[in-house]
């Protein structure tokens, strides 16, 4: 039986950082396995060194369709592409809500009912306040 060893550095929400630690992690800790920074842009740029030295890499928060369009073979996210997500939310509320007002996200236009356009709304700061 192996036994298993967790090491953990704070990158600090700095690609340039991250980046440095996944090349320490992999050369001088020797991981054999790697969990990816948060969000997908920190994950784009160390899944490239995951690429290169052959360490799989576990994407939890990365969404974003630029991620996996490297074609890598070890990077395993978890998420679905944002843009599948926003194809599933629009054919939903095409469907269920079809005289619902149209609502831009990430691209895509879309119906959305009144309900979720006040709180869509109220998150970009340009709602009502309740």
């Amino acid at each position: 039986m192996r036994k298993l060893e967790a090491v953990k550095y704070d990158y600090q929400s700095e690609t340039s950082r991250a980046v440095q630690i996944v090349q320490r992690l992999v050369t001088v800790d020797k991981v054999d396995l790697l969990f990816a920074p948060y969000g997908s842009g920190d994950t784009k740029a160390t899944a490239v060194l995951a690429e290169r030295y052959g360490i799989p890499m576990i994407a939890t928060s990365a969404s974003s369709e630029s991620v996996y369009d490297q074609k890598g073979k070890n990077l395993f996210g978890i998420l679905f592409p944002t843009g599948a997500m926003v194809t599933v939310e629009a054919k939903y509320y095409k469907e269920r809500v079809p005289q619902a007002k149209k609502a831009r996200h990430a691209g895509a236009e879309f119906p959305v009912p009144e309900g979720d356009r006040r709180r869509f709304a109220r998150r970009r700061g340009e709602g009502e306040r309740l």
